[in-house]
């Protein structure tokens, strides 16, 4: 209730935050087997940050023995999207694409239009990542709608900036800077320090173009 671990994240005290979760676990701590799935889930992507993805897939694969005796479904199912981030980061795709259609799959009962965004948008840099346009383009789109709809503007931004660099890679130029400009502004609007990314983006496609021709396309 007083969000220390979003606010630890924040600060960067990863390591002082797997201290605490290490005091908690058996046979340290005594915890509900609830509590237990849910900390070992945290550690997996603290690891992952950390960079020691063997440590990380370990905490993942005990909060899902864990999650799946006591039948918490929807712990289960976040374990599994953080888990296939992390085989999406290390370029294992085949192993990615399973386990976000695993959690799509225990989401149709839970209904959670958070986590169907998230998984939509996981789905669609998979196929990005192989050029699949269409399909990518797609679930992006599903994505967007269920964030629009929670008016969950960060993932809002993060899936338009997406689509954006879908457009660019595709050579469609006019529709890359209607959505980045108009992805910009929100962000703006918002305070994100992402803006950063976009902005620089803008400024090399801009640096790279003949001033003119820029302008005119802008």
């Amino acid at each position: 209730s007083e969000a220390i671990y979003e606010s630890m994240v924040q600060w960067g005290a990863w390591n002082t935050l797997i201290g605490l979760y290490m005091e908690m676990l058996p046979p340290n701590g005594v915890l509900t087997r609830r509590d237990e799935g849910l900390i070992c889930n945290h550690l997996g992507l603290l690891y992952d940050r950390l960079g020691n993805v063997q440590q990380s897939l370990s905490y993942y694969e005990r909060a899902l023995m864990v999650q799946r005796k006591v039948g918490d479904q929807h712990g289960m199912a976040l374990t599994l999207t953080n888990q296939g981030e992390l085989f999406r980061s290390q370029n294992n795709l085949q192993q990615a694409h399973a386990n976000f259609e695993q959690a799509r799959e225990l989401n149709k009962q839970l209904r959670d239009p958070l986590l169907e965004s998230v998984l939509l948008h996981n789905l669609g840099l998979l196929y990005h990542a192989v050029r699949d346009y269409s399909q990518a383009l797609s679930y992006y789109q599903e994505a967007l709608h269920f964030a629009q709809k929670l008016d969950e503007h960060y993932n809002e931004g993060m899936i338009l900036t997406n689509i954006g660099m879908l457009f660019y890679e595709q050579g469609h130029y006019p529709e890359t800077l209607a959505v980045l400009f108009y992805t910009l502004q929100m962000r703006q609007s918002l305070q994100y320090a992402t803006v950063s990314f976009i902005e620089h983006f803008l400024t090399t496609l801009e640096d790279n173009m003949p001033l003119e021709a820029f302008a005119q396309l802008r």
